[in-house]
């Protein structure tokens, strides 16, 4: 894994490295100040799994930050990690080809919940910044009903979420799903941490509020 951090903050440099190896174990982490310094790691043959990238670098500030980077490194997934949380740009960001959206503000726990839905090919977009919305047309897009917004989770999470819905317990779900408990529990909190909630009875209520409806 081959991790590229984008921020004019040494210290974010840090924290977020802390973070990213906490997810992915063993990965192969670079940093960049700006963008010019993220185009001369790209100039070295480098083939990055994944970049985080600042919307507030020294020399661009905002999404044109994020719409720079992808023409220089078109095909790398970018997640933006970002101090401003305003409705309006996160649109912008994941309009601009962002696959996740990380407010500054957000714990660490949640952080690391999000990069890890990441890992596992989903979204994350805070969806106290979105609204409920803005969440269900994102799941009519992806060829979703729209009663059954995806809430920032993967189809795998989503079934296990119908299935706490139904009270199963976490043996009867990895029966169902024909997983392992341990893998149930790693979903569970995957879950919890991007719906921002710390039990069974505040997912359900959660998924309850977005207008997620078990089958």
């Amino acid at each position: 894994m081959d991790v590229l951090i984008i921020d004019g903050h040494p210290l974010v440099h840090e924290v977020m490295g802390n973070l990213v190896r906490s997810v992915f174990g063993d990965v192969k982490l670079r940093t960049a100040l700006n963008l010019e310094d993220a185009a001369a790691t790209m100039r070295n043959n480098v083939k990055l799994d994944l970049a985080l990238l600042d919307l507030a670098l020294p020399e661009c500030v905002g999404i044109e930050a994020l719409t720079q980077f992808r023409g220089i490194c078109p095909t790398v997934p970018v997640l933006v990690v970002s101090a401003d949380d305003s409705r309006g740009t996160i649109l912008a960001a994941m309009k601009a080809g962002a696959i996740g959206y990380l407010p500054k503000t957000l714990t660490p726990k949640v952080m690391g919940a999000a990069i890890n839905l990441v890992r596992a090919g989903g979204f994350y977009v805070p969806y106290e910044a979105l609204g409920h919305e803005r969440l269900v047309a994102r799941g009519t897009a992806a060829g979703g009903p729209a009663s059954r917004p995806r809430l920032g989770l993967t189809d795998r999470q989503r079934e296990v979420l119908q299935l706490i819905q139904k009270g199963y317990n976490n043996r009867k779900i990895a029966r169902q799903l024909e997983i392992s408990e341990s893998t149930v529990k790693q979903h569970l909190h995957t879950m919890f941490g991007t719906l921002r909630v710390s039990s069974r009875t505040e997912a359900i209520a959660a998924a309850q509020r977005l207008g997620f409806r078990h089958e």
